[in-house]
Order: C-alpha cells, then sequence, then structure tokens
C-alpha cells in the first residue's frame, strides 16, 4: 500500500530535478551550452513583436486586428531603423505619445494576448520575468517527455535526450523568447507518449484530441516546423515498440500514428481558418493571400514573383538546403562538442550499423529505424520549407533536436558498445575474423571522416574561385599565371585554379603606394609576405581543386595609387626577381553619405566642420586632402584632413560650419573631379 505514494513521491521529486536544471539552462545560460553573445542577442527582432502587443495593450493603441506587431518611436515603423524600438518602449524609456504601433498579420500571433495578460496578470515589471514563463513552461514539457521516455523507452534515451536538450545551443537560445515559445514546439509529443500509455479508447482519443489542440495553439503561434512538430508527435508509435515487448499489435499502433498525425493536421488546418480571416475579406481570399504570399515564398515558388531577396532560396535545390545544415556548423552540437562532430556521428553510425548487419549477419532493424524516422523527422522542414531554411541559417538548426540529435547520439552509443565488447571478445578467443572487422571498421571510419572534411574545404575552395572569377575590382594576370584581383573588402588576392607553374615557396613582395604619403620616407609601405601566410589551404587530391591555389593579402586602412608584386629570392646575396607586376587605383565611388549617429558630439553623423564616414576600402580610395566634395547645403568644400581608425574615417573640411541637418545623413555628398 506504501509502495505506489512513495514511487509518486519519487517521481515528483525527480520531475522538480529536471525543471529545475531546465530552466537554469534555458533562461540563464547556466552551464554555457550557447556562447553569451548569441544567448543575449538571439532574436532580438521577432521577440520584439510580442513586446508590441504587450505595450499597444497598455496605451490603448489601435492595433487594426492584429495581435501582435512592432512598436517605433516617433515615426512610422521602418524595417531597418526601428526593429529594436519596442525594448526602450517596454522598458518605460519613450514617452507614451511617441510610440507608434504597426500590425503584423503574417500569423495569428496567439503569443501576444497571452503574454500580455500574464503581464497584467501577475504584475510583471520587466522582460526577464516574462520570458522566466516561457522557460519554465518549456523545462516543464521537456521533464515531462524525458519522464516519460523512462517508462515507455528506457533510461539511456531518456538521459540522451534530456542532456542534448540542455547542452543544445540552438534549444537554449530559442528557449526564453517570447516569440517563438518553444514548449508549443514539444507538447503535442507529450499528450501523443500520454495516448500510447493509456489502456483504453476513450483515454486514447482525448489524448489525440490533446494532440490536435496543442498543434492548433502551435499553429496559431506561428506555422514554423510544423512538419518536424508532428512527425515528432506521432514518433512514439514508430519507436515505442523497440523498446518494450507490448502486446499492443503493429496494426494498433499503425491506427495510433494515423490519427495522431490526423489530428495534427486538422489543428492546423483550423488555425489556419481562424488566420485566414485576418489577412482577406473572406476566408477564402485570406487562404489565397497565405499560399500566395507566405507559402510559396517559403517552399517551391517562382523566384521571379518575389523581391530579389529570395531569388536564391526559390532557386535552390532541397539537397543544397541539406548540404548547408550538414556541413556549416559555427557552434556547439550539444555537450560542447564541436559542430564538426555532427558528421563524424553520422558516418560512425552508418559504419557501425554494416558492421553490426555483417558481423551478427542480421539487419540492424532496430538502431536503423531510429536513425532514419527522426531523420526524415528533423530533415522534413529542410525539404518542404526549403525556401526558408535556405534564408533562416541564424534560426534553423535547431530542426536537428528534433529528435535526430537524440538518436544520432543513442545509435552512436550503442556501436560503440557493440565494439567494446566484440573487442573484448577479440582478446579472450583471439578470433582473426572479428579482429579484422574492428580493423575494417576503423581504417573505413578514418577515411570516411578525412573525405567528408576535405569536401567541406573543397565546397568552400570552389565557392571562392567562383565569387572572385565573377565579382568586379581592379584584376591583372601575371606573368606567373596567377590572377591578382584588388576586392571591395581592399583584400589583395592572387589565386589560379593550375599552381602547379608557380614556385609558392619564392617570396612575394607587395610595395603599397600612399596617395598623401606625410613624408618621402612613408612614400611605400613595404609587406613582402611568405604565401603560407595568407593562403586559403585548397582540398587534397582527388579534388580538382588539388592545384589550384588562393592567398588574401590585407592592405592598410589608407587611401592607396598604386601596388607593385611579383617573387624574388635571394642567390648569393644578390637578388634575382622571378616576375613582377604592377597594379594603378582610381577612385570606385562617386558620392558618399555621412554615418547615421547622432550623440552629444555629432548629429546625423556631423560635427562643426567635419563628419566621419566608414572605413572601408571603396571609401578609402574616392577620399584624399585637397580633393573637393559637394554637400546639399554647404556647396563645395575642400578636404583639409583625413584621421583614420579602425572603423570609420573622419573628414575634415574647409569653410564654414556644416549643416547637420541638410548636410548629414542621410544627405548624398558628391565627390567632385
Amino acid at each position: 500500500m506504501l509502495k505506489t505514494p512513495t514511487k509518486n513521491r519519487e517521481k515528483l521529486i525527480i520531475l522538480l530535478a529536471l525543471i529545475v536544471i531546465a530552466t537554469l539552462s534555458f533562461q540563464l545560460n547556466f552551464f554555457r551550452a550557447a556562447e553569451s553573445s548569441h544567448f543575449e542577442s538571439f532574436d532580438k527582432g521577432s521577440q520584439s513583436l510580442v513586446l508590441g502587443s504587450i505595450v499597444a495593450d497598455k496605451l490603448s493603441l489601435e492595433k487594426h486586428g492584429s495581435h501582435i506587431g512592432f512598436l517605433s518611436i516617433g515615426e512610422s515603423f521602418d524595417y531597418m531603423k526601428n526593429m529594436l524600438d519596442a525594448y526602450p518602449i517596454f522598458s518605460g524609456e519613450v514617452p507614451d505619445k511617441d510610440v507608434f504601433y504597426s500590425p503584423y498579420k503574417s500569423q495569428y500571433g496567439i503569443q501576444g494576448p497571452v503574454f500580455s495578460k500574464a503581464y497584467s496578470l501577475f504584475s510583471l515589471k520587466t522582460i526577464e520575468q516574462l520570458q522566466l514563463l516561457n522557460s519554465t513552461f518549456f523545462a516543464l514539457v521537456i521533464a515531462l517527455i524525458t519522464l516519460l521516455y523512462i517508462k515507455i523507452y528506457n533510461l539511456r534515451f531518456a538521459t540522451i535526450f534530456f542532456i542534448v536538450m540542455i547542452s543544445s545551443p540552438w534549444i537554449v537560445v530559442f528557449a526564453r523568447n517570447l516569440y517563438w515559445v518553444p514548449a508549443l514546439w514539444f507538447l503535442p509529443a507529450v499528450f501523443a507518449l500520454l495516448a500510447y500509455q493509456a489502456k483504453t479508447r476513450m483515454s486514447q482519443a482525448i489524448f489525440i484530441t490533446l494532440v490536435g489542440a496543442a498543434v492548433f495553439l502551435k499553429s496559431l503561434a506561428g506555422y514554423e516546423y510544423l512538419s518536424a512538430i508532428t512527425l515528432f508527435a506521432c514518433s512514439v508509435f514508430v519507436i515505442a515498440p523497440i523498446f518494450n515487448s507490448s502486446t499492443r499489435k503493429k496494426r494498433e499502433n499503425l491506427t495510433l500514428f494515423s490519427l495522431t498525425f490526423a489530428a495534427c493536421v486538422l489543428g492546423f488546418i483550423c488555425a489556419l481558418l481562424l488566420h485566414a480571416g485576418m489577412r482577406g475579406d473572406t476566408i477564402l481570399s485570406g487562404l489565397l493571400n497565405i499560399f500566395e504570399q507566405d507559402v510559396k515564398r517559403r517552399t517551391y515558388g517562382d523566384p521571379t514573383t518575389f523581391d530579389e531577396v529570395f531569388k536564391a532560396s526559390l532557386q535552390s535545390s532541397p539537397l543544397d538546403v541539406l548540404k548547408i545544415y550538414t556541413n556549416e556548423w559555427n557552434t556547439y552540437l550539444f555537450a560542447y562538442l564541436p559542430g564538426a562532430t555532427f558528421k563524424i556521428m553520422i558516418i560512425f553510425s552508418a559504419l557501425g550499423f554494416l558492421y553490426t548487419t555483417l558481423t551478427k549477419k542480421s539487419l540492424d532493424k532496430n538502431n536503423a529505424l531510429i536513425f532514419t524516422f527522426f531523420f526524415i523527422t528533423s530533415s522534413s522542414w529542410y525539404l518542404l520549407a526549403k525556401g526558408h531554411s535556405y534564408i533562416h541559417t541564424q534560426l534553423n538548426y535547431v530542426l536537428w533536436y528534433f529528435g535526430f540529435a537524440q538518436a544520432l547520439l543513442y545509435t552512436c552509443t550503442t556501436y560503440i558498445a557493440v565494439l567494446l565488447k566484440d573487442f573484448r571478445s577479440t582478446l579472450k578467443e583471439r578470433s582473426l575474423k572479428k579482429s579484422n572487422a574492428i580493423i575494417v571498421f576503423i581504417f573505413g571510419f578514418c577515411a570516411l571522416t578525412f573525405y567528408s572534411t576535405d569536401s567541406k574545404r573543397e565546397n568552400e575552395f570552389k565557392d571562392e574561385i567562383a565569387r572572385l572569377s565573377t565579382s568586379d575590382g581592379p584584376t591583372i594576370t601575371t606573368p606567373s599565371n596567377l590572377t591578382v584581383k584588388l576586392t571591395r573588402n581592399g583584400e589583395l588576392v592572387l589565386y589560379s585554379e593550375n599552381c602547379r607553374q608557380v614556385d609558392l615557396k619564392k617570396t612575394f613582395y607587395l610595395h603599397v603606394y600612399k596617395t598623401d604619403p606625410q613624408t618621402p620616407e612613408d612614400n611605400y609601405q613595404n609587406l613582402d609576405f611568405e604565401w603560407k601566410q595568407f593562403e586559403l589551404r585548397p582540398p587534397r587530391w582527388p579534388s580538382r581543386y588539388a592545384n589550384s591555389c588562393i592567398a588574401k593579402v590585407p592592405l592598410p586602412n589608407e587611401s592607396i595609387t598604386k601596388l607593385d608584386f611579383g617573387q624574388y629570392s635571394i642567390t648569393n646575396g644578390s637578388i634575382d626577381i622571378s616576375w613582377r607586376d604592377s597594379l594603378s587605383l582610381e577612385k570606385q565611388v562617386s558620392k558618399i553619405t555621412a554615418t547615421d549617429l547622432s550623440d552629444a558630439n555629432w548629429k546625423n553623423g556631423v560635427s562643426l566642420h567635419g563628419f566621419f564616414v566608414s572605413n572601408n576600402f571603396r571609401n578609402r580610395q574616392a577620399l584624399k586632402v585637397g580633393g573637393y566634395l559637394k554637400f546639399s547645403a554647404s556647396g563645395l568644400r575642400r578636404i583639409s584632413a583625413l584621421e583614420y581608425t579602425d572603423s570609420y574615417i573622419n573628414i575634415t573640411v574647409d569653410g564654414a560650419p556644416l549643416n547637420p541637418v541638410l548636410d548629414g545623413y542621410p544627405n548624398e555628398i558628391l565627390l567632385q573631379p
């Protein structure tokens, strides 16, 4: 009699412990899973939509039928200028009369009224307090899934799931964001797990209905990742039979899978119809608007019917998208493992499957099913919404954590255990057959890992060659068969697709002639270099770029008139020049604009006789002491001084003080010949 209360108490303690641990990770980045800058700045633009709703409700602003929207200070909303205005407004730093609201109707926006109600109901004051509600809700959902996995799957899979979730940089940065509300991504899975556990048809029906209701809520908060959310919820009916010997028949699991999938689709359709009423005069016109403006833009629409910024995404293939999210990791994977580990773990799992199948003489169906189903789950959005995924690489790596990252770690640990067991058995039995199989496995793993790592380098090299071949900028082909190009960001690039005839061991000389030398001795700067100092390492054989070469040499942050370069060697104390060439430079812009900055010393980038612009190569080439500029209000002025910093060029002109309003940002300043 006492066992059940004791067990329930233990489960409750474990649940609370998991919630606390997950909340610490999600709210505070306690385990440093994500870089601090990534954690603090992640997608603040989207979150501002929810803050806009809260402020609009607080100030009784007209929301024009929307539930979320942007805020701006003192003017109508401009995406580039006012994206983050909601933060000082929410903090009370802006007078109410200067606040403008811009409706956002690309989704229904249920998170707006929900957080607005919580804000007033609990008398909250800060964004962090709102985020804590979000993080705790998400932690509760993850903790529940973990406990259910312990019961339905096994302790190892459940532990892996929880560790991956709290140590993934992508999950952690999303976790507290008020726009994304990631608890809604996984809430359908909680009800699906409960439906799998249910003993009666009535209980199953109730939980499957709740799955549909959860997807309905998620769809009202945005349609992102719905394919992955749906398949992850349905996964229990495919994966659970692997872990337990339930008497339930396959047909019943298939029926529950189908009903759960149908409930998800129905929840989405209900939300879509509700949203369509916001997007058109009728539901039908709203649906057409959503399909033409949103669905096509995010999937497989005609590139010619959308803005130029979407062209590359709509022309890309699903394979292009998968390559991006497999190869181009710039964060940890989970548990402080580098992102490059992702591809290595895929290779290890594939070889582990082959090794186990061949040595055990039977197909390793269980691990193959876990790997394959969760891969389909996570990658479904990459394939269905490839336009969205191609563009939003700052977001969509999170999709791998809808089961695949966890499945990957699970299968890898499984195959490591198999290898260790076989290795011990080999030592004990002195079995030549097993030892050969282990050697082949290790050799194959190393070879494939080496090849996959080099294939990334090949893609990078190929892209760089293509960019250099098509980009503009002063270019010459030298007697040594090297092409030399000056790039927009002020790098001197030397490259060739066939460097066999170039002796890269000889020293390169580079003389940089300045536009305004301070002394005769300062006429040029000597920047001699060795190739390996600046080379982009080429891929190895058998890549077609194995004999190609690229070196990118940074140039000084000053205006330049000419570059002399070549190669030489020193023999018996005398200099032997192999080849030489030069590049004369001209200004590449005809107009500039002062920097958009106003503070105590500057207004619109202007202060008395001076203004400043970005320190980039084109601006450096355009400006020189003694040159003339024509301002909108102040007319023709002579440049009397130039001062360079790492980020800016400070320009002083003669004559009366400039007019910050009419001469400063955003007015154009013309360069005179």
